[in-house]
């Protein structure tokens, strides 16, 4: 006897998860997720819920603190904006390298397929759409941007660390006067500035890196002009080849500052709105551990300042744990900083040990008890090895942000010195605010990050 099989199609059709879910917490389900990551906090719930009632507007800004999960909570709203608008990429900023790793690593733990920029060519799958393309900061503000160059327009921003973002996107709008040109530059200004404030000029004539000036606006303007046919010379070469071209338009409208090592010249408000990729996307969703400045989102990144009215912060976000916080000149004046140097040097021998220090020449007391000073690209080799191993006794110079150091990592953290910022204009803003509440503000917001 003969027996017709007939099978029905439409009801695997129908059992199939929809291509878009109608919330967060939903496409999450649908992931693919390793064990160590099948469920989610209350904390990264909530956010989640809260996200699906802002899935609409284009600027959104959460918060969350450092180890609740904030890079999930972004991939997985990535993923959504990815979904809703097939076809177009999709991009994750993170502020350094070693952070950009970390997002790539949890996208691959929880199912979400991501790519970051290969050493040479594009990421062609992410450009299509197919994945989520995670990069840094620097390289879609530079003023060399691939996405300007080839005319990539993402649908959505997801921006990680954004208070630390802020700092990378000004720094590709402030140029620093090359050295071969310094002394031109001088020439320049001196006759019309020197008589101003003969003290910081005669400290800057003596190669002081702690004299510094600023320009005052109504001299820049005479002279900016010809400060741009100076510089325009080394617009291809470092370190103009990247910044000069966000800056020399608008020109005029800079700040210059110069010390006895060096000068700049710097946009207040990055005029961000003419890098197109980031001007003319949907969706832009600002993540940060600390939300105290939000000033800084709307002044640097053209956030919509209705944004702020909506921020995202979820009750349920309890922090990463407790902490004991030791503040050495207040529990004993008479403390001597070689004193805690040498005790630190002792307990690296049994966990890492990492201090933080507002310059190069603070690290000196640090080294002498036998750290290894870390700076610039280095710190990030640095994090890799905490990472990996113990009993290390590191000091990073001027390195606040972008530094994530979970569990064994780092155990005892030393914070030396104020952060001031990389920048002569930093050094300039922090002297004349040391005693104002903004300059407060921004000292906690970046110890919480």
């Amino acid at each position: 006897m003969k027996r017709n099989l007939v099978l029905d199609f439409a009801s695997l059709v129908k059992n199939k998860p929809a291509e878009v879910p109608p919330a967060l917490g939903e496409l999450f389900k649908q992931l693919d997720r390793k064990t160590t990551h099948t469920s989610l906090r209350p904390a990264q719930l909530a956010a989640l819920a809260a996200l699906d009632l802002q899935l609409s507007e284009r600027d959104v800004i959460m918060k969350l603190s450092t180890g609740s999960g904030k890079t999930v909570v972004g991939l997985v709203y990535a993923e959504m904006m990815r979904r809703k608008y097939k076809g177009e990429p999709v991009v994750y900023l993170c502020p350094t390298k070693q952070l950009l790793e970390q997002v790539v690593a949890s996208g691959k733990a929880i199912g979400i397929a991501v790519e970051s920029f290969p050493e040479s060519g594009l990421p062609y799958s992410a450009l299509s759409g197919d994945c989520v393309l995670v990069c840094t900061y620097d390289k879609l503000f530079n003023a060399k941007s691939v996405f300007e160059t080839k005319s990539i327009q993402p649908s959505a921003f997801i921006m990680d660390d954004v208070h630390a973002g802020v700092d990378r996107v000004r720094k590709y709008f402030t140029a620093p006067v090359p050295s071969q040109y310094f002394s031109d530059f001088l020439k320049l200004l001196r006759p019309l500035c020197e008589h101003t404030d003969k003290a910081t000029w005669a400290g800057i004539d003596q190669r002081d890196a702690g004299s510094t000036y600023e320009v005052p606006y109504w001299i820049w303007s005479r002279v900016s002009d010809s400060v741009a046919e100076l510089l325009d010379a080394g617009k291809n070469e470092d370190p103009l080849v990247f910044k000069w071209g966000n800056i020399v338009r608008y020109i005029e409208l800079a700040r210059c500052c110069i010390s006895g090592t060096g000068a700049e010249i710097a946009l207040h408000i990055p005029p961000v709105e003419d890098v197109q990729a980031y001007a003319n996307a949907k969706h832009r969703l600002f993540m940060s551990a600390s939300i105290k400045d939000m000033s800084s989102l709307i002044t640097a990144l053209d956030c919509d300042q209705t944004a702020c009215g909506r921020l995202i912060e979820p009750a349920e976000d309890e922090g990463a744990g407790e902490r004991m916080i030791l503040p050495i000149s207040l529990i004993n004046p008479e403390s001597k900083k070689d004193e805690i140097a040498c005790a630190c040097q002792q307990l690296a021998t049994q966990t890492n040990v990492v201090v933080l220090t507002s310059s190069g020449s603070q690290a000196k007391v640090w080294t002498e008890a036998g750290a290894t000073l870390h700076k610039g690209t280095n710190v990030d080799n640095a994090i890799d090895l905490l990472r990996s191993s113990n009993g290390n006794f590191f000091v990073f110079a001027q390195r606040f942000d972008g530094v994530d150091l979970p569990d064994n990592a780092c155990r005892i953290l030393v914070i030396d010195g104020v952060p001031r910022g990389d920048r002569i204009i930093d050094q300039v803003d922090a002297y004349r605010q040391k005693n104002s509440p903004e300059y407060d503000v921004r000292t906690v917001n970046k110890f919480e990050q």
